[in-house]
């Protein structure tokens, strides 16, 4: 049996769906260039197409392309272009695919398919002359043995291309995931000798000057908790899985590590800052000797949600939404938003941020019990802990003091969840229950006047932070309740330590560093070294 060649993109059935989709690749692709300047683009599968895509309408800043089984075959599914589904430059010209006479190539050899190159004189792909082109193939996947169509595809248009089989390589055993596999280093050697060879011969890198999110590491890396199998028509999925990445500093200065969770409609980046360079909270903290855990609660940022596994979503994150708390630090004195003007849509920043948002799951219940069990793993795995959290993810340090107690050594809660018993918390801080002393059975239990302490939270430190500008309240109501239930609370408003202008985006806004101290200052009074 032939095994089928490197496919086209998911989509590609749909002609139509795939060529929206490869626009959409090919310009953000040339927005990406023209920020960061010449590059070497490296695909994957059905994103293999992207490199040629790019390279086609920045020619002179696409410098190398290494496409690892991915692209299809010339002229087959969707690639009626040849090896795109989109128009494409040929020289001389062709104003639709019809034009392209075409001839069919017997297979060279045993498990390849065939496939169609230009007939007669060919046409040349005028925008991808002299840039070097790589198609790479492991032994063990679909692709295998190899892909000469698309290289002959390249090579009769004029273009510099060529194989890479790693079994030539002596390297054997891969699938379709080789950059994952346990010889992922050793995969990964022939690609860096080819780019050597046929990219960066004779140039020479540039020296980059640390900026301030310059962290030195022992480690770092990712992973995911809460692996939950769910069973449905088409199949086994996952569900409500919980991402999480680590950043080890090469000097690590304090006893316990902070586990950074986001707000709602965010993702962990909210603690790296907005990027061009802008340092966030987790690079302060690396920066301090802390071991650093940025969390993707379930169904945010790389936690991916779908509906089968989460449930119905909210409405997605508008500006209108995003841009109530921008506006209030974005003016003077004391104004602390970094971006420019108002604070309001038409900021670019305001685009950034806005680009890494997504809906929640409508049902809070559920959300709140993958908390206690995903954020549970985690300190399984990781050992004792602070955890920080912010806005709608406030309720996940409460939760996740409650599964794991002995676990949470303080917590720091940036104007995070909602009032006491207010809408969600129907536990008083939380969805799902907390243990209290005396016991609770059923919330409506805690209307009855007697007093309850929390049990698990009691002897964790914690501080509610409130900035002077956010707009929000909830701080002495939190810290009364928690003090009620025998906590250790107290509420801490930025302005009584000096720090002014700020919204609800603290971590990112100009003075974010002055905060972040703030913040420290308090831990470590709490948690000694």
């Amino acid at each position: 049996t032939v095994p089928p060649p490197p496919g086209p993109p998911a989509g590609a059935q749909n002609p139509a769906t795939a060529a929206l989709a490869h626009t959409v690749w090919r310009e953000r692709g040339s927005m990406l260039l023209d920020k960061i300047g010449p590059a070497i683009i490296m695909t994957h599968s059905a994103g293999g197409p992207f490199g040629w895509l790019v390279a086609e309408i920045r020619p002179k800043l696409v410098k190398g392309i290494v496409a690892v089984e991915g692209g299809g075959q010339p002229f087959g599914g969707a690639n009626v272009w040849g090896m795109s589904t989109i128009p494409v430059a040929y020289d001389p010209p062709v104003s639709d695919p019809s034009e392209l006479k075409l001839k069919e190539i017997p297979s060279p050899e045993p498990g390849v398919a065939t496939w169609k190159l230009q007939e007669g004189t060919p046409r040349r792909l005028k925008n991808l002359q002299g840039i070097p082109i790589v198609l790479v193939t492991s032994e063990g996947s679909f692709a295998s043995p190899g892909n000469p169509g698309g290289v002959a595809y390249f090579k009769q248009a004029g273009c510099t291309a060529e194989e890479l089989r790693l079994v030539n390589h002596g390297i054997h055993g891969n699938g379709h995931m080789m950059m994952v596999e346990k010889n992922n280093r050793e995969v990964l050697q022939p690609i860096l000798a080819w780019v050597a060879k046929n990219v960066e011969k004779g140039v020479s890198a540039p020296r980059v000057k640390p900026g301030e999110t310059a962290m030195k590491l022992s480690n770092h890396g990712f992973f995911w908790v809460g692996t939950e199998h769910k069973t449905m028509p088409y199949g086994t999925i996952l569900r409500g899985q919980m991402y999480v990445q680590y950043l080890i500093p090469a000097e690590v200065r304090r006893p316990y590590p902070v586990v950074l969770v986001h707000g709602g409609g965010g993702q962990m980046l909210h603690y790296m800052g907005l990027g061009d360079g802008m340092a966030g909270w987790a690079h302060y903290y690396v920066q301090q000797g802390y071991k650093v855990y940025l969390v993707d609660r379930p169904g945010h940022g790389r936690a991916p949600y779908h509906p089968d596994a989460l449930g119905p979503i909210g409405p997605n994150v508008s500006y209108a939404a995003l841009t109530v708390d921008t506006r209030r630090s974005a003016h003077a004195p004391n104004r602390q938003w970094p971006g420019t003007g108002s604070g309001d849509a038409g900021d670019p920043l305001i685009d950034q941020l806005l680009a890494a948002a997504n809906a929640a799951p409508q049902d809070n219940v559920m959300a709140h019990g993958l908390w206690a069990t995903r954020g549970g793993e985690l300190l399984d795995k990781i050992g004792p802990a602070i955890v920080q959290v912010h806005s709608a993810g406030g309720p996940f340090s409460w939760i996740v003091a409650n599964a794991r107690p002995n676990l949470v050594k303080a917590i720091v809660n940036v104007e995070g969840g909602g009032a006491p018993f207010g809408p969600g918390n129907a536990w008083g801080l939380t969805d799902v229950p907390m243990v209290y002393d005396p016991p609770v059975q059923n919330p409506a239990e805690l209307a009855d006047g007697k007093p309850r302490g929390l049990k698990n939270l009691q002897g964790i430190p914690i501080a509610y932070v409130t900035a002077e500008r956010s707009g929000r309240t909830l701080g002495p109501g939190v810290v009364e309740f928690l003090k009620k239930c025998g906590c250790d609370a107290e509420d801490f408003q930025l302005k009584d330590h000096g720090v002014l202008g700020n919204g609800h985006f603290m971590m990112m806004e100009n003075n974010r560093k002055q905060v972040f101290e703030a913040i420290r200052g308090w831990v470590e009074q709490k948690v000694k070294a």
